[in-house]
This record gives C-alpha cells, sequence and structure tokens, in this order.
C-alpha cells in the first residue's frame, strides 16, 4: 500500500512538472520572452533574405542586390540603393563633410528602421545643430574585416570621405581567423547537429533557453563571467594578431587617400551587464590600446552603454542594438563629431 502511495505520488509529480513545462514554453513563445529563442526564430528568415538578395555571399565584399526592397527580421522594411547598401543613393560629388561608416549587421541597423540607426540618428541631431554633414552606410551583416576592406577599396575610396569609422566587435577576430583558413570564403553555417540533450534544449526548447538567460543575467550581475564573456577575456592573442593586422592595413590605406581613419568598439550585451568593469572593458581597452599606438582616433561606446538604467533594453538579442540602445549610441556618434569639426574649425 505504501509504495502504491510512492508511486502514485511520483506519477502526480512527474504529471505536474510535465505541465508546468508545457505552460512554460507556451507562454515564453507566446510572449517572445526570450531573446535568444527569438533570435533563433529569425535565423530561417534571414538565411532566406541572403540567398535571395546576396548573390554572391561566398566572396569578400558581397553586397545586396541593387535597387531592391524587402521584410527583414523583426518585420524592418530594407531599401537597398544602387550600389548594394541599405542606404539612400550615394553621391560622388560632395558639397559637405562626409563620413562612411564600414561594418556589420550591428552599424548596418540589424532589426530596427533605417531612420532608427545609430548613424541615422547622429546625422539627425548634427545637422539640426547646423553641422553640415553627412553619413554614408556601407555596413552589411556578415561582413569581417577582409570584407571591410575590400568595400574599403571598391566602393568607399571613390566617394572621397572625410573620414571612414570602421566598427568592429568581438566575433570579428573569430570570423577573420575562420577566413584566413578558409581561403577567404564565407560560407553558412551548419544547422547544429544535436549532440546530446542540452544541445536538443538549446535549439528546440524556449522555455529552457529562458531560464539559462535569467541564470546568466544573475552571474554577470554578481560580477561572474559567463561562457560568452570567457571566450572575450580568454580569446587567443593570434586572433587579436590577425585583426590587428588587418586593421594597421585599412588606417595606410585611409591615409593613403587623405581619409581619416577612425575605430569603433560596439560591445556585446555581456561585457554591458557585466558588473565587473575591467572584464566589461577589456576587449573595448585592447582596440583603444591598439588605436593609442596607431595614432588613430577611437569612438568608446562602451561606458555610454554601461551607464545606461535597464541595461537588458538596450538590445533585442544578445549583439544587436534596440531602438533605444541605437539611440545611445547615435549620442555618443553625434558628441564625437561635434567634438571633432569644432576642433577643426
Amino acid at each position: 500500500m505504501k509504495s502504491q502511495k510512492i508511486i502514485f505520488w511520483t506519477i502526480g509529480f512527474l504529471a505536474s512538472a510535465v505541465i508546468a513545462v508545457a505552460i512554460g514554453e507556451v507562454v515564453v513563445r507566446q510572449f517572445q520572452l526570450s531573446k535568444t529563442w527569438n533570435a533563433k526564430q529569425e535565423e530561417e528568415r534571414h538565411r532566406a533574405i541572403i540567398e535571395k538578395y546576396i548573390p554572391d555571399y561566398e566572396k569578400i565584399g558581397y553586397t545586396f542586390l541593387p535597387n531592391v526592397e524587402f521584410i527583414s527580421v523583426r518585420e524592418k522594411p530594407y531599401r537597398i540603393n544602387s550600389t548594394g547598401f541599405r542606404d539612400s543613393e550615394f553621391k560622388l560629388k560632395k558639397k559637405q563633410r562626409r563620413v562612411a561608416f564600414l561594418g556589420d549587421s550591428v552599424i548596418e541597423g540589424f532589426g530596427v528602421e533605417e531612420e532608427d540607426r545609430a548613424a541615422d540618428l547622429a546625422e539627425k541631431q548634427l545637422n539640426e545643430s547646423n553641422v553640415n554633414i553627412e553619413f554614408y552606410n556601407f555596413s552589411l551583416g556578415g561582413y569581417s574585416t577582409y570584407d571591410e576592406l575590400a568595400v574599403l577599396k571598391t566602393h568607399v575610396l571613390k566617394h572621397q570621405p572625410d573620414y571612414a569609422i570602421l566598427q568592429v566587435c568581438f566575433n570579428d577576430l573569430e570570423h577573420n581567423f575562420a577566413l584566413s583558413r578558409s581561403k577567404q570564403i564565407h560560407a553558412f553555417q551548419n544547422k547544429e547537429k544535436f549532440s546530446g540533450l542540452k544541445s536538443w534544449l538549446q535549439n528546440r526548447a524556449a522555455f529552457y533557453l529562458f531560464l539559462a538567460e535569467y541564470y546568466n543575467y544573475r552571474k554577470l550581475t554578481n560580477n561572474q563571467a559567463n561562457e560568452l564573456l570567457d571566450d572575450i577575456l580568454n580569446a587567443r592573442e593570434e586572433l587579436w594578431e590577425l585583426t590587428f593586422q588587418l586593421l594597421e592595413e585599412f588606417i595606410q590605406t585611409c591615409r593613403n587617400e587623405e581619409i581619416e581613419p577612425v575605430l569603433m568598439y560596439m560591445p556585446y550585451e555581456v561585457e554591458i551587464l557585466i558588473e565587473n568593469e575591467s572584464s566589461g572593458n577589456y576587449a573595448t581597452e585592447r582596440f583603444a590600446e591598439f588605436c593609442q599606438k596607431q595614432d588613430v582616433k577611437f569612438i568608446e561606446a562602451t561606458a555610454a552603454l554601461r551607464q545606461q538604467k535597464n541595461k537588458s533594453t538596450l538590445y533585442f538579442d544578445h549583439c544587436h542594438f534596440s531602438e533605444r540602445g541605437n539611440e545611445a549610441v547615435g549620442e555618443v556618434l553625434a558628441n564625437f563629431f561635434k567634438k571633432q569639426i569644432g576642433e577643426k574649425d
């Protein structure tokens, strides 16, 4: 009799747990409570966009097909100009100061409206302050430093910008290294193969990802690094050396054309959430030190983002800025150019 009660209560407990997990799964999916899960749902759409609108994706310096329009992730419209970038038309004739942005999906404005991108917000603020300047955005999702160098030489130089801002993220280190080993050919990442329960949960369970995000958030706010931050803090020196070598080529190419090179580092969400400043600023400081040695101006966005309230709302996933995050970065860009132009004038 006693054993029957134990079995009964065990079955009841397991059934309750299954129901609770099922309810949690439905709630997380319905109300989009997991950034990681939401990003995974957009992956297939983004891949379809690449296959349709970037036919030369495997080549270094690829661009969108010219003069197309489509709906991208988060239901945001993309309008591609005749050069193959998400921006208004680029003009060769220059009537005012011109800034060229090169970077990946972060400065391209992945997941936000064109007018809500950091560069567009900064340009608008500067023009409203009677600063005569125009921004051209030559950025595209998936770009490495190899791509940005190719775009600089193929597209940017002929537009004669006064400044060329190269936006970098930590993932450029791994991306550059991978391309250096693959004869500089881009390739789609293969879909993850399920190699265990954890892998299966990461790819199929929104509720699991929601709980994992909460756990990681608690770790970061208690000064404990998570897996991604560990990768940043322990990146191999050969990765840094290769990226610095490519950045040196970018700098020299700009200077040969009398363009002022500028470097801007965009931090991941973990670098903003971690309470320990030395950990959160590690990659930023590495790039800042490099710029100091090269006598290149460096735009510091990490400190401004770390000072924001409700930091988790600055990103809609773990690396791309929300509208609020773009607004904060746009303010940093506007202040940088107000100072630069004020000093020169």
